[in-house]
């Protein structure tokens, strides 16, 4: 009787102390009502097993306070012990080592609290709040703006250039522009081209674009570099120093924009806008196949489609009801992550927090139609766009937008942060980066190219291309006027890599299984149409540059048809080209690496080559370069953790839409 008694009261404070933890947890991650029953119940069943089994430990250790030991085992072991597991998870090459690791961590954990707890209530509380205040010592904060990396302070000496623009085309390939050259439909890359130098970019394996352009802007391997792969692609896991950190060591300033793999921003001089990947604010409920391709809202279901449908009864001559837009994927409330709740989120084995948006919409196809989502209300014809529309999840700010399709249905796109009020940071100077943007929309990263699986959305997917382009140059082109003393520009276009992947199969017919010949005359030209739109803002990027400024036109890889001869894919052989003053002209192409970029930029600067470099200065190519200087490294040490940190659930799912991650 007495150890039922015994049991009992040691249970009752343990499930008292972990259905409150859970509700503390489940409130540190916006969970829903369910999921935090989940968490909080799930807590609460395994405190009671571990009080049933822990009884003769309790009865050894801490007789005379047996409740208060099985209190304080259970407040360590879920209010702590999660905390710390989640600061050192475990790494895919030891996963289960260091799982069997973090179980015995555990276990020592509750038998430490027994072991205080035996002296009392004050000594237990102490030791808590000292556990507490350790493990948010050791929480890094959410990513907001990183310190730069210590990066060798060096002087130039015989520079043969005074600003050096980098402008990257994501995915061009010499294939494409090579017959677009002899039509004469590319005509401010014909002029680069003529007045330079040029050649096949070798690009680095994988060709991933965060890891090909974190290669060409370090002249190091990804093994030397840190970025292997899309599961590592943030920049806390670098450990060298891109080229503008180097051209900062020489007290110049630079203006960065759109670089994949440079979120979270690092201090620099000049100002970053980091590219893609980031978190998102919302992802789609588990049941909607878990993709970031935004929605249509139609009266009638599209069955076979990627892009989710939500049906919406018909009442009149109106369709209405609650629509299911997304999952809220809020980073935790405080610096406190839970190991196994974000295991559970990344499995979706938790139920999520839907968020619902009230939506009507006349069915009607004859003229304007009007949409009313989320509050604001449109009126448009077939193939319009709303403005941006502002909305709130969770309290965090969004914006959104919708067109009206040839079905009778509505496209809306997935919601993206607010850049006047963003969640993330998305630059390495908030304020600078504030004004370039003014009052635009701005998103890092639209809707995944996959949607072209849709035939109704193909034409929506081209225009958010181009609006996505635009809104990029339009901060470049601001910022290169907030910061009129930079050094080095740095512009990245993407359009024509979202393009290959989406339509190149209407491209390269020949390449891929039998085309409806209506669908192939309908997309046959648009990554022609992409070439084209890329080089007409082209031209306004060298309209704006100063007339001193050498040009390195650079590709990261080029395109092929991919092994499931579907969508578009990456090849080895991509493009640079050289021009302006410094730059050596010729004919005949030259083969270059990636890895070459950075060190022939630092020769044409007059600063040294590092020897940990993979590449190699180029110096063929420039003209006037007397002296080659070299520095074992511009680097003092790994800058990143020794643990990757991972991409989060919501960039993971963005990448699943991108195709690039299954």
């Amino acid at each position: 009787m007495a150890l039922r008694s015994d049991l009992a009261a040691r249970a009752s404070a343990a499930c008292a102390t972990t259905a409150l933890l859970g509700f503390a947890w489940a409130w540190n991650y916006w969970l829903s009502i369910p999921a935090a029953l989940l968490v909080a119940g799930g807590s609460v069943a395994v405190a009671l097993l571990l009080a049933w089994a822990s009884g003769p430990l309790v009865r050894r250790i801490c007789a005379q306070h047996a409740v208060l030991g099985s209190a304080a085992a259970a407040f360590f072991v879920f209010g702590v012990w999660p905390a710390f597991a989640a600061l050192s998870g475990p790494s895919a090459d030891h996963r289960n080592l260091q799982l069997a690791l973090f179980a015995g961590i555990g276990a020592g954990t509750a038998i430490v609290a027994m072991a205080v707890a035996r002296f009392g209530t004050f000594d237990i509380a102490s030791a808590a709040a000292a556990a507490v205040i350790v493990v948010l010592w050791m929480s890094p904060p959410e990513p907001g703006v990183l310190a730069g990396p210590a990066t060798a302070a060096v002087q130039p000496s015989s520079p043969v250039v005074t600003r050096v623009a980098v402008i990257g085309i994501d995915s061009a390939d010499w294939q494409v522009i090579d017959p677009l050259l002899a039509a004469g439909a590319l005509p401010n890359l014909q002029r680069v081209i003529e007045r330079g130098a040029s050649g096949v970019l070798r690009a680095v394996e994988p060709t991933y674009s965060p890891v090909v352009w974190t290669s060409i802007f370090t002249g190091k391997t990804p093994a030397k570099h840190g970025i292997t792969g899309w599961y590592d692609a943030r920049s806390d896991n670098l450990h060298a120093s891109r080229l503008w950190r180097l051209v900062g060591g020489a007290g110049w300033s630079s203006v960065v924009v759109n670089v994949p793999g440079t979120w979270p921003p690092k201090q620099m001089s000049g100002a970053l806008v980091s590219g893609f990947p980031i978190p998102t604010i919302l992802r789609p409920p588990p049941m909607q196949q878990q993709q970031v391709l935004g929605r249509v809202l139609a009266t009638e279901d599209r069955p076979g489609s990627l892009v989710p449908t939500i049906v919406l009864p018909v009442h009149g001559q109106s369709a209405e009801g609650d629509a299911v837009i997304g999952e809220a994927m809020l980073p935790p409330k405080t610096r406190l992550h839970h190991f196994g709740i974000e295991v559970l989120q990344r499995r979706r084995l938790l139920p999520p927090r839907l968020h619902h948006v009230p939506v009507r919409f006349d069915v009607g196809t004859q003229g304007k139609r009007r949409i009313e989502v989320a509050h604001h209300a449109a009126e448009l014809a077939t193939g319009e766009w709303s403005p941006w529309f502002k909305h709130e999840v969770l309290g965090q700010p969004v914006r959104f937008r919708l067109r009206a399709l040839a079905s009778g249905g509505f496209y809306c796109t997935p919601f993206f942060q607010d850049p006047q009020q963003p969640l993330y940071v998305l630059a390495s100077d908030p304020a600078i980066a504030a004004r370039a943007i003014g009052d635009d929309m701005y998103v890092v990263e639209g809707a995944g190219w996959r949607i072209a699986e849709d035939p109704d959305l193909r034409a929506p997917l081209a225009e958010q291309l181009r609006d996505l382009e635009e809104q990029h140059l339009r901060v470049s082109m601001a910022l290169a006027k907030e910061i009129p003393d930079w050094k080095l520009f740095v512009h990245i276009f993407t359009l024509i890599d979202r393009t290959s992947h989406a339509f190149w199969r209407f491209h390269d017919a020949a390449a891929y299984p039998s085309i409806d010949p209506a669908e192939l005359s309908e997309n046959q030209g648009r990554l022609v149409d992409a070439y084209r739109y890329v080089d007409a803002r082209l031209g306004e990027v060298l309209a704006i540059l100063p007339e001193d400024t050498t040009i390195f036109l650079v590709s990261d890889h080029g395109s092929a048809p991919s092994d499931d001869r579907i969508w578009g894919s990456h090849r080895t052989d991509g493009v640079w080209i050289a021009a302006g003053p410094g730059i050596r002209p010729q004919r005949a192409r030259l083969e270059l690496s990636a890895l070459d970029i950075t060190p022939t930029i630092l020769a044409a600067f007059g600063l040294p080559e590092a020897a940990d470099m993979d590449g190699l200065a180029r110096v063929e190519i420039l003209d006037g370069v007397l002296e080659r200087r070299q520095i074992a490294s511009y680097e003092s040490g790994n800058e990143a953790a020794a643990t990757p940190k991972r991409i989060d659930a919501s960039t993971e799912n963005q990448l699943r839409s991108l195709g690039y991650v299954q």
